[in-house]
């Protein structure tokens, strides 16, 4: 009796397929995107937040994707050249390296960073 009450899901097990194609086709859609394109075919509309506990319920997190690539051979070899090389250096040869702080400031919040949906 107790798997009756509640409200219907408004995404059954066709939708959450529909929804897991859409995710697949396009790595990097936002939630805002996911749930205009599910809407696009679908006589009854849902919302973002429904989109989000769908795809929560059906294994998916939302995350931010790796910015940098993994540091390639050559360049490992080119970092370890120069640390060999810099060894033997004083605090006195690092004090003439000028070094620069590559701080981000932001005047609004929106700073362009995506969050995409992947699996565990």
């Amino acid at each position: 009796m107790r798997q009756s009450c509640g409200r219907k899901c408004l995404v059954d097990a066709r939708g959450q397929r529909r929804m897991g194609r859409l995710i697949q086709a396009d790595r990097r859609a936002t939630l805002t995107e996911i749930t205009t394109r599910y809407n696009r075919g679908m006589q009854q509309r849902i919302c973002e937040a429904t989109t989000r506990t769908t795809l929560r319920r059906m294994g998916y997190n939302s995350r931010r994707p790796h910015q940098v690539p993994l540091i390639s051979t050559t360049n490992r070899k080119k970092r370890l050249q120069f640390a060999r090389a810099h060894q033997n250096w004083t605090v006195e040869d690092w004090k003439n390296v000028a070094w620069s702080d590559e701080s981000r400031f932001l005047l609004r919040h929106s700073d362009g960073r995506v969050r995409i949906w992947r699996k565990q």
